[in-house]
């Protein structure tokens, strides 16, 4: 499977095809003590896998963040695998006492890539209802751009 094929195939598809874990190990996949990984299964292809954790940054903090009632907010990686290998990695936040992950955006113009921004909402809804996510992108007054993801 080619790298923009693998991204295609995951940014068109919805909820269902998912199957949502917490816990530790995942994956291969070990966190560090007292932290969770999310791992996401992408039923139609086995080989594809996305996971949430570990911790980067335990005391995340940018103004943005700061618009949740609970102001704490951690950076994690999201972590991309295909058949166990990791081929991607990118870090997002979690806010809002990990109510919800959203995309890190641009300082300059608050944006995020609009496929990441899919993405996130897409395994979002595997443990959220609908509408969730686009909430906490409004309150965080993040937009959606253009810009090529992943880079």
């Amino acid at each position: 499977m080619l790298f923009d094929s693998y991204f295609e195939a995951i940014l068109m598809s919805s909820p269902g095809n998912w199957t949502h874990l917490e816990g530790e190990p995942l994956y291969n996949y070990t966190a560090p003590a007292g932290e969770t990984l999310t791992l996401y299964s992408f039923r139609p292809n086995l080989a594809i896998a996305v996971v949430i954790g570990p911790v980067c940054n335990p005391n995340f903090q940018e103004p943005w963040t700061l618009q949740f009632p609970d102001q704490n907010a951690v950076s994690e990686y999201l972590s991309f695998f295909y058949s166990g290998s990791l081929i991607y990695r990118d870090i997002v936040v979690s806010v809002d006492g990990h109510r919800a992950i959203l995309p890190i955006p641009d300082p300059q113009n608050h944006s995020v890539p609009r496929h990441l921004s899919r993405l996130l909402r897409i395994l979002s809804a595997c443990w959220q209802p609908a509408g969730v996510y686009d909430g906490y992108i409004q309150r965080a007054s993040i937009v959606e751009s253009d810009d090529r993801w992943p880079a």
